[in-house]
């Protein structure tokens, strides 16, 4: 129940983060690193940071991929949202493969209509693998009724320094409103 209750308060952090994603006057505060942004949003508590990657087709521009990786800094926990086009076969979900660690199958958890998501409270030792990976890896999905699983780019290029970078900024970002709590 304990488990249920930090993924449904991480999901609304991610939430309510995406939702600030758009642009605007709300956009959110970005620095780079490699191919990740570490991204601040102006949100009280929870996780007001998060390390994000898209991936855009080619001849296109339409974003294929999205990957965001939060701490929350009260739980000593992360949460990832990996949200992929729609058309996959949602029984099979999804895998990353990098020079140095392949993840267990990733179940979708939902879709709407911008594409579907893998969204999971992660440990800790599956951020020590992605941050030990480097350069290209792959994401392999398999699309509805096909049997081969399709291979779509992703990269880890400044995975650890966004981390690093993102997990230092939910700490320093919590402390005062754990202060002002404190009666």
């Amino acid at each position: 129940m304990k488990t249920a209750s930090l993924l449904a308060g991480a999901f609304l952090a991610l939430a309510s983060t995406a939702a600030l994603a758009q642009p605007g006057p709300g956009s959110p505060e970005t620095r780079q690193f490699g191919d990740f942004q570490v991204r601040c949003f102006q949100v009280q508590g929870g996780s007001p940071c998060d390390m994000f990657e898209q991936v855009r087709n080619k001849e296109t521009g339409q974003p294929l991929i999205n990957f965001s990786i939060a701490f929350l800094p009260s739980n000593n926990r992360y949460v990832m949202v990996l949200g992929v086009p729609l058309g996959v076969a949602l029984e099979k979900g999804v895998v990353i493969q990098t020079n140095a660690f392949q993840t267990p199958v990733m179940k979708f958890r939902r879709c709407d209509r911008a594409g579907c998501y893998v969204e999971a409270a992660v440990e800790k030792p599956l951020i020590d693998a992605f941050a030990k990976s480097s350069g290209e890896a792959k994401l392999r999905i398999s699309a509805d009724g096909e049997d081969k699983p399709r291979e779509f780019p992703l990269s880890f290029n400044g995975f650890s320094a966004a981390h690093e970078a993102m997990v230092e900024s939910n700490r320093s970002r919590s402390k005062p409103a754990a202060a002002s709590a404190t009666p």
